[in-house]
């Protein structure tokens, strides 16, 4: 009997998502990108290139624009999983799959942009060596306004009619597209903030939760009978408007935010269940607005995916079956409200999905948020972690610190000899890059030119303005061929030269370029932070494969600005609270020194950026605190990071 308590206490506790004693099997892995971000909506899995072997992809997209397909096979990724990638330019909000094209029976790429709305096509070219993949856009729609999420689905409950497309945007609004045409725009009542929203094709209804926390439907034919939207003019002008008001056709009050809404649809039969992840809970209702259950939760959700519905049991229960990933990187496998099965993971999932690749189906896809995109199987392999065993004696704290000091000043010391220390390596290609020469005052004049990460743009006037050069060098470990690096900046800062082009490079050889930084006075600056992207093509075993490389570089602080006599009053103040006795700003900013200059305060400092704006940084003699002030909000942002970024490294090495 006590056996049979014990059990039941450990199973009551892993279920509560505190940890699990199995591993979720890794079957393949990859990486996309580099300090790229994704969300809910930015993995989708499906066969996006209409291969008869009807084999899935991995689709996924980053707010920084770049979607990569992958095909994943068993074992460790190699370069030849990645089918392709590509820079859409515009941040990725959500994707989806799906027939957004009346006259061909294939699939397509439907991809969600702040401002636009694109459907592309993936076209395969077959070649001796390997099949090339280009991404081509079929059409795609200019967004009013900034858009928050989209659901697609045979709208008017019509099967073999265009797939019809609708997006909501941030203040509540659906406008509905059928392929390359404009329906119309609706808002939704209740709207603070926009909410998770999909599409139901048994009741024809769209499913959203307001800003009340009510989960709201709303029929298809009432969004075409209700009013129009109008923009602000239209309202103020008071004209009649023709339409009906608005209204759901049912609602639920839930009673906190939902993450996730996902709809499980039956094969041939019945209702469609909606299962509705909240902060807290998790709901499941009925297409008609009847709620099932509701269950919960005694963990962090992040995310979730329904996958299949089964036949109405014996009393009378319907089977729903869904993952729920946690913040404690674990996968929760449930039927109704009972748990089949836990299992961790390696990361944090924003998105999970189910697919099939090489014949083996129910593969689970994890994307977390920094890209790490894995596909698992529930297994039976037990965690190799064991908890170590207490020790009798006491723990002299002293002497571990001591020791600890010792050791972490062996490290410091080992890595002084290194002047220029690789920031990334991805593949064969090696990015190095150090500042030779400290920032200095130019005048450029009428008719110079310099490059800037926002086009070409010709400086017309004389002005004072920061310069620094930089050496960076590219060094790789094979052969590779069709090589182009191009150095990225934001505004102010304008690079010359900016696109380098090599033919081949060989094995071991080491290419140093000089780039000159330029900080121009047209505007104020965000960061400090210049991206080196280098392409190229890696040929392996006859095979040729294309590849990126991206490197950071981290531009000084006096190219930006200039030391000035720190200001008593400002109209705009921001106060950072640390736990750690106060630095001297002069050591924090040594090449902002002017200590000879008795005059000047020792516990503050000013910096002058070149459109004019002024910044002023105190420390305080009796507290732990520290505190920008300016007449301009929007200069703080830059010397704010800077300080933040610069204490961190100052009690990291002390």
């Amino acid at each position: 009997a006590c056996a049979v308590v014990m059990v039941l206490r450990l199973k009551n506790y892993l279920f509560r998502g505190n940890m699990s004693l199995f591993k979720a099997r890794e079957w393949w892995s990859a990486t996309a990108g580099y300090e790229e971000f994704h969300d809910i909506g930015c993995l989708c899995v499906g066969n996006i290139d209409n291969n008869p072997s009807n084999n899935d992809k991995i689709v996924v997209g980053s707010y920084k624009g770049l979607l990569r397909v992958y095909s994943p096979c068993a074992g460790a990724f190699t370069p030849a999983h990645l089918l392709i990638e590509i820079n859409l330019n515009d941040p990725i909000l959500q994707l989806a799959l799906g027939p957004f094209i009346s006259n061909s029976k294939g699939v397509h790429l439907l991809v969600l942009h702040p401002r636009r709305l694109a459907v592309h096509s993936l076209s395969v070219e077959k070649t001796e060596l390997e099949d090339q993949y280009r991404l081509l856009k079929v059409y795609e729609h200019k967004l009013e306004r900034t858009a928050y999420n989209m659901v697609h689905g045979p709208f008017g409950g019509v099967r073999d009619v265009k797939e019809g497309i609708c997006v909501q945007s941030m203040d509540g609004q659906l406008s509905v597209y059928e392929e390359d045409v404009f329906s119309f725009a609706r808002f939704l009542p209740n709207v603070l903030i926009p909410g998770p929203l999909c599409y139901v094709k048994k009741s024809n209804t769209m499913v959203t939760v307001n800003g009340e926390g009510k989960l709201e439907a709303y029929t298809y034919r009432a969004l075409v009978g209700a009013s129009s939207a109008l923009s602000n003019q239209m309202k103020e002008s008071k004209l009649p408007q023709s339409g009906k008001r608005l209204t759901s056709d049912w609602s639920i009050n839930l009673g906190e935010n939902a993450l996730e809404i996902e709809v499980v649809n039956p094969k041939s039969w019945g209702t469609s269940n909606i299962l509705v992840l909240g902060e807290r809970s998790l709901f499941c209702c009925r297409d008609n607005g009847t709620l099932e259950w509701m269950m919960k939760l005694e963990y962090t959700p992040c995310c979730l995916h329904g996958y299949s519905v089964s036949a109405a049991k014996e009393d009378g229960e319907r089977s729903v079956k869904y993952i729920v990933a946690t913040h404690s990187n674990t996968l929760m496998v449930y039927d109704n409200m009972r748990m089949e099965w836990t299992a961790q993971v390696s990361h944090s999932p924003v998105a999970v999905r189910i697919g099939k690749f090489e014949g083996l189906k129910g593969v689970v896809v994890t994307l977390d948020e920094v890209g790490h995109v894995t596909c698992s199987y529930m297994g039976t392999d037990p965690s190799h972690f064991s908890p170590p065993t207490p020790q009798a004696r006491e723990m002299n704290y002293e002497k571990l610190e001591k020791e600890y000091k010792e050791l972490h000043k062996i490290v410091k010391e080992s890595l002084k000899g290194s002047e220029v220390t690789p920031v990334r390596k991805q593949g064969v290609v090696t990015i190095t890059s150090e500042v030779v020469e400290k920032p200095r005052v130019i005048m450029l004049s009428d008719g110079d030119h310099v490059s800037s990460g926002e086009g070409d743009s010709q400086q017309s006037r004389a002005a004072i303005q920061l310069c620094c050069e930089v050496m960076v060098e590219l060094s790789t470990d094979h052969m590779i061929s069709d090589v182009v690096l191009t150095v990225d900046t934001d505004q102010p800062l304008a690079v010359h030269p900016c696109i380098f082009r090599w033919n081949q490079i060989a094995a071991g050889d080491v290419n140093p370029i000089t780039l000159t930084f330029v900080c121009t006075p047209n505007m104020l600056p965000a960061h400090t932070l210049a991206v080196v992207t280098v392409m190229y093509t890696l040929s392996q075993s006859a095979v040729a494969h294309p590849a990126i490389t991206q490197h950071l570089i981290t531009l000084p602080l006096s190219l930006y600005c200039r030391p000035v006599a720190p200001a008593k009053n400002a109209e705009h103040k921001v106060t950072i609270d640390t736990n750690c006795p106060p630095v001297s700003l002069f050591t924090l900013f040594p090449e902002f020194s002017v200590c000879d200059d008795e005059t000047v305060p020792q516990n503050a400092i000013g910096f002058q950026l070149l459109p004019g704006a002024e910044v002023t940084l105190v420390v305080s003699k009796t507290s732990e605190r520290y505190r920008l002030q300016s007449d301009c909000f929007e200069a703080l942002a830059l010397f704010e990071a800077e300080l933040v970024k610069r204490l961190t490294q100052h009690y990291d090495e002390s």
